[in-house]
Parts: structure tokens; C-alpha cells; sequence
């Protein structure tokens, strides 16, 4: 008769050569008669935990260690069945047993570091990984593998890697551990090797939907460097339920005016992932380029709906509902982007949307103050020291390529006496731009800086010792440059020509004149008010096409009222006005034309005036923007009399029309933007077409509508007096700013 220990020869031969069967009843056998077996109550337990019998296996596990605490390769057989079992907090803690007894192999060790990590004790988990590494010969791929992705889970990406790539050295053939081991390059930034590990977990499994999918983002964004199509399209064939690839391309094709092909590709994204803000948020724009902005506002309302959070579909829709007439509308969304995300960008268009609405100017300046509290830096430099209150100053211009700027800033670069030198900081990333170069015949230095950020314009700023500094874009400035001036790299700062207060304690005065801004009124700035005798001023930068001798009334026998204004500044209190006046005089026609003035708009606006105020429809004009200066500008011997907009006047515009020989009738608001058509009016001599009230605008266009007389005196002379005005004598304009830069300077020599 054969004794235990050849029994239990047996029986693990048994065992060993796939007879479990048999090895499970010799095992039972053997603990039958020796119930103290602990070998025994060991190896039946592996063989359960084999067949899947995990209960039974951790409770003969359990039988085993308890006749033999201090085995390790109990203990770890034991862990590896509670593992397999989900317990596996009961697993880590028989692991951390095992590690304790002596040193063990990297098995032990690895799942005792997949317990840690679970635990959030990842300091010890890399160290533990560090061992398992060192001993990752007699490490089985499932342990690395389980350790590497619970490190890559907690974010500990570099041992990560080191363990997922010893996982796919021990296991060649498995794309998963390929797989996972890609995804973790890729999210170390290492799109090369994360690419390689991805193509070869799918050369191994195609069909691996993990890889699949994060292949496919990859080549997502390797394609944001490239021409070409094809990793989009790689990408769309390896992940077909993504809406990113399509995304993408639908982005390509826009760019390329192949609107249709995108349409249908955003349309399949937002098919694929309904919810997907993204997709919704690329559809909507796509549409509003189609000139669908209503379908477009409705997806944006989804996308807000479904990312609470984003502040991208809010700052979609507050474009669009400006384009459409609404600043209303496109201040509140402005707004609630700002919410979700603070951004300096978001909070100034919040700011330039409301000059479009009725908001009155303590509004408009609390909200400038506001953003400027939030967004705008602290002082840097610091300008306490003595002036030489005599001395030349030097003075710079951030300039930007704008082309009513360049029409109020070119003149004083050109004209500056020797007692100033201007240097100009062209901001314009356009080096063909036209004005350039006239700035650089003109200044003693012009600095190109559209590639440099505000701080680093600043200290250039300050480097070079400019004593005066003068911004004329404010929360226009695309890059908003003027924050540079929050940095104080000049002791005296100015804002010209003004928009609005700026917010900024770092800029000490903002130009007006007693048109723009009456003295009562000066509290609307934060800034002091500096003024000129007129605070606006414009010289023509490119030559005039032949200007029309008499009205067009003259020969057509009724009077063309018209308006260039960009559309958005057209709101419904304008159209209301603009429809009384063709009420009042019947044969008249009304002339639209603008750069913003898309199809829907003015079909937006054809609906308005012949549905809301009965006009019909050949009594209105609406011209496509024109594509040049010159055309533009020819546009104006179609119209006999320009209505300004109101409560947001034309600046650049008025100008135009009064240069040939267009009379302008504007209405006087509360705000510095709602009254430049007052100040140049009064500027030529022509206050009488200044209205206080609506009803008075009316009033004024109309009674000069009837004087035929007028118009063809005024059309032959107006331009003439526009160049003798102050807004054209470009020498007296120089004048008055180099007094007003000199006062200021020495107000700051005194002390």
C-alpha cells in the first residue's frame, strides 16, 4: 500500500497531465486519511481554482494556511483566487501577507502593487512596480499587464509605460497588452511609439475596438499638421461610430468650400453622438455658413443643453444672434460663456455687443471696470521718478492694420514736429499690408510684434523708453493689446480714438470732445477725459473714385435714402424710424449695403420692412458687398441722403458719405459711439442735421428730402468742407493731440 507522500506524487502527476478528474478524487483520498495534509488541502485547492470552483478553491487554500501560516506559495495561490473571485481587497491584503515572509518573486509582488494602486497608495505601488521590474523573468504578462493599466488608471504614466512594456515583451502575441500599452504612449505624448503599439495590437486582433478607436484619434490629430486626407480618413475606416474623424474631415471640406460634402458629414456625426457637444457645436457653424442660422441656433440650444460646461456653443450663438440683428440676445449669451469659462476674449465681446444695445453707460462702464478687475494684470513698472517737463517725447502708437485706425493714426505718425518722435508697434500680421509702408517711412522706429504676447510687448514697450503711449482698438483688438497697457510700461497711456471707458486704472485718459462726451457726462470713464476742440479725425487713405456732380434725385425724380452702416448696428427702432421717414415721403426709396449684410440678414430685413411697416418691396435696395475701395465708394452717387444708425452712429462710414458729397442725418445718443455723427456734423458746419429724438430724425431727413435745392448745393460743396474741417486738417489735429500728450506729461512731472 502506497504512503501519503507517494499518494500525493501520484496525484500531482495526476493533476499535472490534465487528469483532473482523477487527481481531485486522489487528493480527497489522501485528506480522508490525513486530514492534516496540508499539501494535499493546497494542491486540490489550485486544481478548484483551475476549474473555476473559486469558493471551494479559497476554502482549501484557506484549510492549507491554516496548518501552514507561513507558506508563501499558499499565500499567493490564495490571493490568486480570491483575485479571480473579485475579492480583491481580501487577495491584496494574503499578497502583502506573502511579501512580508521573505522575499518573494515579482508575481507576489506585482499583484500586491495592483492592490496598492487600488488603494490610492500609489507611492508604494511604483515602488513595488520597480521590483516587479527587476524580476519581470519570473513575472507572468497578466500580472504586468493587470499592474501596468491599474498605474496607467491612477495617472503614474511613466512606470506605467516601463510595466506594459514589459507585459507586451512576455506576451508578443497579445494585442490587448499591445493595445493598452499604446493607449499610454499615446497619453504620455509619444504619438510614434503609441502608433507602433497600436498597429501592432491590430495586426494581431482587427477587430480590437479599444485600439480601433484610439488609432483613430491619433491619426486625428497627427492630421492638424498635414494636407493630405488620408489619416482622416484611416481614421473614419478604423472607428466608423465616431463622430471625431468626421468632425475633422467636415472641417477639411469647409475650408476647401466643399459645403455640401461637410453638411453630410456633420450631419452623420451629430447622427453618431446626438449628445456630443462638439458635433452639434461644428454642425451649427457649418449651417450658419450655409446661411442657416436658425437651424444653427437651435443646435448651439442642444449643445448648451448637453455640455453644461462648454462655453464654446454660448460664444457660437452670441455671434450669430449679432450677425442677426439681436446684441441683445448675443450680450446675454456672451455672458453666460463668460460664466461657464472666464475669458478675457468672451468678456470683451460681451462689452462691444452692448455699445449695439440700449444699455445706458454707467452699465457699459461697470462692466468694463469688472472685466478689467478679472482679466487685467498688475503694474510692473514703475514711472515715480522726476520728468524733465520740456524735454522730446517719445510716443508710441499699437497699431493693428485696421483701417479706420490707420485713418486716424497714420496722420499723426506722418505729422509729428521735433519736439516728438513716434515709434510705431505694428500689431497687423499682414507684411503686405498697404499702410505699412508709410508707417515706416514716417516713425523713427516701427517694431513688428504680432507674433510677441502682451507681456512681452510691454516690457518692449518700457525697454524702449516711450514716454507716451497711445492705444486705438481697445476691446476691438483681436489679441486685445491694450492689456499690455495694464502692465504700465509708459508713464502716461492713452486710449484714441475712444470707443468707451477701457476699465484699465493704467490708462490715464480716453480723447473726447465736448460732442462726444459733454462735461457733465464724464463720469461714464474711469479714465480722465482729454479734450480736443474735435476728438475725431480721418484722412482718406486711398484715392476717390469720380464723385457724382448732382443727386441722383435730380435725374431719377425721387429721393434715394441710404444707409452703409455695417448691418448689426441696424436694429428695430432704426428700421421703425427709416419707415416712418419713406411714410413721410412717399416716392422715396431706402438703400442698404454693408460688409456684414449676408443673404439671410437681409432677407431679415426686407421681411421687417415690408411685413412689420407695410413698405414695398421696390422701395427698397439691398447691395452685395462690393469688393473693392473704389466700388464701395462709387456706391455713394446711388444715394442722396445717408441715415446714420442709431444708438451705435457710423464713424468711417459718415465720412465716406460726406467725401461725396452725401449729406449725413444723425441722431445724438447717451454714449460716446451714439454721438460721432454729431461731432462730425458739427465738425462741418452742418448742425442743423443733428436730431435729439427719433421723431426730430424723422423730421430733419424728411424736410431735407424736399429741398431738392439743398441737396445739389450740398453735394457740390460738402466735400470741401469736410477737408477745411478739423476732421481733415490733419496738421491742427497733430497740434492739439501734441498738447494734450504735453499736458499730461507734465501734470505727471508736477507730481
Amino acid at each position: 500500500m502506497a504512503s501519503i507522500g507517494e499518494a500525493l506524487l501520484m496525484a500531482f502527476d495526476l493533476h499535472q497531465s490534465g487528469r483532473w478528474d482523477e487527481a481531485d478524487t486522489l487528493y480527497g483520498r489522501i485528506l480522508d486519511a490525513d486530514p492534516e495534509q496540508a499539501d494535499a488541502w493546497h494542491l486540490s485547492g489550485v486544481l478548484a481554482a483551475q476549474r473555476g470552483a473559486l469558493v471551494r478553491a479559497a476554502a482549501r487554500l484557506g484549510r492549507a494556511l491554516a496548518l501552514r501560516p507561513a507558506a508563501p506559495d499558499f499565500l499567493v495561490n490564495l490571493g490568486n483566487a480570491l483575485r479571480a473571485s473579485g475579492r480583491f481587497d481580501a487577495a491584496g491584503a494574503v499578497y502583502g501577507h506573502a511579501a512580508t515572509l521573505a522575499a518573494q518573486p515579482g508575481e507576489v509582488l506585482a499583484w500586491l502593487a495592483v492592490w496598492r494602486a487600488r488603494q490610492g497608495r500609489l507611492t508604494e505601488a511604483e515602488a513595488l512596480a520597480g521590483a516587479v521590474l527587476a524580476d519581470a523573468a519570473r513575472t507572468s504578462a497578466d500580472a504586468l499587464h493587470r499592474l501596468g493599466l491599474a498605474l496607467s488608471n491612477a495617472d503614474r504614466l511613466d512606470p506605467a509605460r516601463a510595466v506594459l512594456a514589459a507585459a507586451a515583451r512576455a506576451a508578443p502575441d497579445s494585442a490587448v497588452v499591445h493595445g493598452n500599452l499604446g493607449i499610454t504612449l499615446r497619453r504620455l505624448g509619444d504619438p510614434l511609439g503609441a502608433e507602433q503599439a497600436l498597429r501592432s495590437a491590430l495586426a494581431l486582433d482587427d477587430g480590437l475596438t479599444a485600439a480601433r478607436r484610439e488609432l483613430a484619434a491619433l491619426l486625428v490629430e497627427r492630421a492638424r499638421g498635414v494636407v493630405e486626407d488620408a489619416p482622416l480618413l484611416e481614421a473614419r475606416r478604423l472607428d466608423p461610430d465616431s463622430p471625431g474623424p468626421l468632425l475633422a474631415l467636415a472641417l477639411r471640406c469647409h475650408a476647401r468650400g466643399e459645403v455640401d460634402a461637410a453638411l453630410a458629414d456633420l450631419r452623420l456625426a451629430v447622427a453618431l453622438a446626438p449628445s456630443e457637444a462638439a458635433a452639434l457645436s461644428a454642425l451649427a457653424q457649418a449651417l450658419n455658413i450655409a446661411e442657416q442660422p436658425f437651424p444653427a441656433l437651435a443646435l448651439l440650444g442642444w449643445a448648451q443643453r448637453a455640455a453644461p460646461r462648454d462655453p464654446d456653443p454660448p460664444r457660437h450663438a452670441a455671434r450669430i444672434l449679432q450677425t442677426l440683428r439681436q446684441p441683445d440676445e448675443a450680450a446675454d449669451a456672451h455672458a453666460e460663456a463668460e460664466r461657464r469659462a472666464p475669458n478675457p476674449r468672451v468678456g470683451a465681446d460681451r462689452l462691444l455687443t452692448l455699445n449695439l444695445t440700449d444699455a445706458p453707460p454707467a452699465t457699459i462702464r461697470r462692466a468694463a471696470e469688472a472685466w478689467a478687475a478679472r482679466h487685467a494684470p498688475a503694474p510692473l513698472y514703475d514711472h515715480s521718478g522726476p520728468r524733465d517737463p520740456d524735454r522730446p517725447l517719445r510716443v508710441g502708437y499699437l497699431v493693428e492694420g485696421f483701417l479706420t485706425h490707420d485713418a486716424t493714426c497714420l496722420p499723426l505718425v506722418e505729422r509729428h514736429g521735433p519736439g516728438f518722435t513716434p515709434i510705431v508697434y505694428n500689431l497687423c500680421d499682414r507684411p503686405d499690408h498697404p499702410t505699412l509702408p508709410r508707417y515706416r517711412a514716417a516713425a523713427a522706429l516701427v517694431r513688428d510684434v504680432a507674433g510677441i504676447a502682451n507681456d512681452a510687448l510691454a516690457a518692449l514697450i518700457h525697454a524702449d523708453a516711450v514716454d507716451v503711449l497711445v492705444d486705438g482698438a481697445g476691446f476691438a483688438s483681436p489679441g486685445l493689446r491694450f492689456l499690455a497697457l495694464a502692465r504700465r510700461p509708459a508713464p502716461v497711456q492713452l486710449h484714441y480714438p475712444a470707443m468707451s471707458t477701457t476699465g484699465l486704472a493704467a490708462v490715464d485718459g480716453v480723447v473726447v470732445d465736448d460732442r462726444t462726451l459733454p462735461p457733465e457726462w464724464d463720469g461714464d470713464l474711469c479714465e480722465r477725459a482729454v479734450r480736443l476742440p474735435c476728438a475725431y479725425h480721418c484722412t482718406p487713405l486711398w484715392p476717390l473714385p469720380e464723385r457724382a456732380e448732382d443727386p441722383p434725385c435730380a435725374a431719377r425724380g425721387f429721393v434715394t435714402f441710404g444707409s452703409f452702416n455695417t448691418a448689426n448696428k441696424i436694429g428695430d427702432a432704426t428700421l421703425a424710424a427709416w419707415a416712418a421717414l419713406l411714410d413721410r415721403v412717399p416716392n422715396a426709396r431706402l438703400l442698404l449695403k454693408a460688409s456684414d449684410l449676408r443673404p439671410t440678414v437681409a432677407e431679415a430685413l426686407r421681411a421687417t420692412l415690408s411685413g412689420r411697416f407695410g413698405l414695398a418691396p421696390d422701395r427698397l435696395e439691398i447691395r452685395p458687398p462690393t469688393r473693392g475701395y473704389q466700388e464701395h465708394m462709387a456706391c455713394y452717387n446711388a444715394v442722396d441722403i445717408h441715415l446714420d444708425s442709431f444708438p451705435y452712429t457710423g464713424v468711417t462710414t459718415s465720412v465716406e458719405a460726406m467725401l461725396m458729397g452725401v449729406p449725413v442725418v444723425s441722431l445724438a445718443g447717451r454714449r460716446i459711439l451714439d454721438r460721432y455723427g454729431a461731432c462730425l456734423l458739427a465738425a462741418v458746419g452742418l448742425p442743423e442735421l443733428i436730431a435729439e429724438s427719433v421723431e426730430a430724425y424723422v423730421d430733419i431727413a424728411a424736410a431735407l428730402a424736399r429741398d431738392r435745392a439743398r441737396l445739389t448745393a450740398l453735394r457740390q460743396t460738402l466735400p470741401d468742407r469736410l477737408r477745411r474741417s478739423p476732421v481733415m486738417d490733419a496738421d491742427a489735429f497733430t497740434a492739439s493731440m501734441e498738447d494734450a500728450y504735453r499736458a499730461l506729461w507734465r501734470q505727471g512731472a508736477r507730481g
